[in-house]
């Protein structure tokens, strides 16, 4: 049972008083009557089954800064309700407050301690609030111990779990130092978690905004994490975090082989934060590895723009890269392209490149028939129509997604034009501007050529399939 991750209020018919229950089942035949109420029995038993109440998602809504000591936590009385009642069963649990945690309301704290020592969780996901800047740090208030004591229970009483997701945490350095606040710690001070499967520190989605300069584990504190969990198979972190100690720690023989590992490239132009430079991973590291874990798949996110040559500090030829996205904050070039089909078309079976890259119609057709394994395609830059339906061709109805930005695709009926170029000259001598180009084209031609061009990705799909 997974609650909805909206706030909005639901009916909740179970507040009528039983005078009105009364009078509603009046209007039914007396037989009627006596099979809703074997119904109702039968309800009643059949709702508490385990299998029910397997998985829960607890929305918080928090203050939008951290400057205030008032309670400012918000949380629906639903999930009040659910801990109270169906606590015992949940086994996947994600808590996730949208906003700074200032303070819980005093019911609340008594309320996840109690749901911490009974639920018999597998896997837990923890998003408190944004990451933690320089900034938060210097102008507001940390939460207090004993909102984030309520949080870690999970983890302190925690005996049977193998999966657990921190996509964000407070890191205060006093918080960072204490381990009745830092959650790691306390994951590492649990012996029964000692055999963890699956661990993710600050990962988060290609969709999704993130702080650009977050404070994080150094590579030393990270390599004690995971030299503590030794029989890890998923791993996630970010750029900052890594180094090639972890690479070879990851790659010791007596560890359980590595499955997953994903890395969330965070990076900063060296002259503003020389921390967040992409670290140096030599080949030897990979290459360890690999020989260690051959069944290991790679996947990487880059969320800001990174200059190629930083991004090739991590992507080595020996890196079993499955999975490579961009983020619409960053960007993706054409020498990147040729490299990634030369590098990983034994092995890259997804591609997601969410930023406005534009002129790389012919690098992309190359990825896509150079990678024989890609199936999951998603691009939102510019593309011809005409590349969008060689695309299609290419992999068929062997496509598992084919995502294309519809706004982004332009009828080539001119040369292509650099990036940067406002005016362009045809081949008869005339110039015209680069940037209205589209709008002096002929809309009705234009509709026309993309209803075209839908009809035959569609075809080549064999469902039918539209841009977004």
């Amino acid at each position: 049972m997974e609650c909805n991750d909206s706030l909005e209020d639901i009916y909740d018919f179970s507040i009528l008083p039983n005078v009105t229950w009364v009078k509603i089942m009046s209007f039914l035949r007396l037989e009627d009557r006596y099979s809703l109420s074997v119904t109702c029995r039968t309800l009643y038993n059949v709702f508490n089954h385990p299998s029910l109440w397997h998985t829960l998602v607890i929305q918080m809504a928090g203050s939008p800064d951290n400057y205030s000591r008032e309670p400012s936590v918000s949380v629906q009385r639903k999930y009040f309700h659910l801990a109270k009642q169906f606590g015992r069963y949940f086994q996947n649990l994600s808590i996730k407050i949208q906003g700074h945690l200032n303070k819980f309301p005093e019911e609340w704290v008594g309320i996840l301690k109690e749901l911490g020592m009974q639920c018999r969780l597998e896997s837990l996901t923890l998003l408190v609030g944004p990451l933690t800047s320089a900034f938060h740090n210097q102008e507001g208030y940390k939460p207090e111990e004993q909102d984030l004591k309520a949080l870690m229970s999970f983890v302190e009483h925690a005996f049977r779990m193998k999966k657990i997701h921190i996509r964000s945490w407070p890191m205060y350095p006093t918080i960072q130092r204490d381990e009745n606040q830092n959650v790691f710690l306390a994951l590492m001070k649990n012996p029964r978690l000692k055999d963890l499967e699956c661990l993710t520190m600050f990962w988060a989605k290609e969709t999704e905004w993130s702080e650009r300069k977050p404070i994080l584990f150094t590579p030393d504190f990270v390599l004690t994490v995971i030299k503590h969990f030794r029989s890890l198979n998923h791993f996630a972190l970010r750029s900052p975090m890594l180094s090639g100690e972890i690479i070879e720690e990851l790659g010791s023989r007596d560890r359980v082989k590595l499955q997953l590992l994903q890395i969330y490239v965070n990076y900063v132009n060296i002259s503003h934060n020389p921390n967040y430079q992409v670290p140096e991973i030599s080949s030897s590291s990979w290459s360890r590895l690999v020989a260690s874990s051959p069944d290991l798949r790679v996947q990487c996110t880059v969320f800001s723009r990174v200059p190629d040559v930083e991004l090739g500090n991590i992507l080595k030829s020996e890196v079993p890269l499955e999975a490579l996205h961009f983020s619409q904050y960053s960007r993706c070039s054409a020498q990147m392209l040729i490299t990634i089909s030369d590098m990983y078309h034994r092995t890259l079976t997804r591609f997601v490149c969410l930023c406005n890259s534009n002129q790389v119609d012919w690098e992309l057709v190359n990825l896509v028939y150079r990678c024989e394994h890609l199936n999951h395609f998603v691009y939102h830059g510019t593309l011809k129509v005409t590349t969008v339906e060689t695309l299609a061709r290419c992999r068929g109805t062997a496509w598992r997604t084919f995502e294309i930005m519809g706004i982004n695709v332009v009828i080539d009926t001119e040369e292509p034009t650099p990036e940067d170029q406002v005016i362009a000259q045809r081949q008869n001598g005339e110039y015209y501007l680069v940037g209205l180009l589209r709008h002096h084209q002929d809309e009705q031609q234009i509709d026309e050529r993309r209803t075209v061009m839908i009809q035959a990705v569609s075809d080549c799909l064999g469902y039918k399939w539209c841009p977004v």
